[in-house]
């Protein structure tokens, strides 16, 4: 519902809050105040997610300026991207002169990502344990995924394993 946040109408605005406040007070046919919603793991949601993700997105635009600004004041290296999606940051980083892995756990996001940066390094990969080497890159990107793990010390973790010392990590 908050995906395509209408900033600029305040009347639209007013309108979606209202649906959600709809959503949320009214009685499932048990009686019950909070509607049932099913619930989808992360991959099945960004099998869907992976054809429209890069589609307008409020968050991205958001975020985009802030990341590019400070990876554009890093010297290139070795850099891995996890959880790349649809390669975003690796384009991006490519283009910023690192040689880029890009790392994702969906397929169908790699597809994307493989389709506009056909050049990129990719692989299939869990958060927590990256198929890298220790202290073997320069930097580590992960923007907009860490609220998918429920262990982010072990996320974290795993990033400071794989940086050389040094070494610089980019969480958004």
């Amino acid at each position: 519902l908050l995906r395509g946040w209408p900033f600029e109408d305040p009347e639209e605005a007013d309108a979606q809050l209202e649906a959600i406040r709809e959503l949320l007070t009214s009685r499932g046919e048990d009686g019950s105040t909070i509607p049932e919603i099913e619930e989808f793991d992360v991959g099945r949601a960004y099998t869907w997610w992976s054809e429209t993700y890069d589609s307008p997105n409020p968050l991205i635009a958001a975020e985009e300026p802030v990341v590019r600004e400070l990876l554009g004041a890093l010297e290139p290296g070795i850099a891995v991207d996890v959880a790349t999606g649809t390669g975003r940051l690796a384009r991006l980083l490519e283009t910023l002169g690192h040689r880029v892995v890009a790392l994702d756990a969906s397929a169908e996001m790699l597809n994307r990502a493989r389709a506009s940066a056909p050049d990129i390094r990719l692989a299939r990969a869990d958060i927590q344990a990256l198929p890298i080497r220790a202290g073997d890159v320069d930097l580590v990107t992960c923007a907009l995924a860490l609220t998918h793990t429920r262990a982010l010390n072990e996320a974290i973790a795993e990033f400071g394993r794989v940086l050389r010392p040094g070494g610089r990590l980019l969480v958004s």
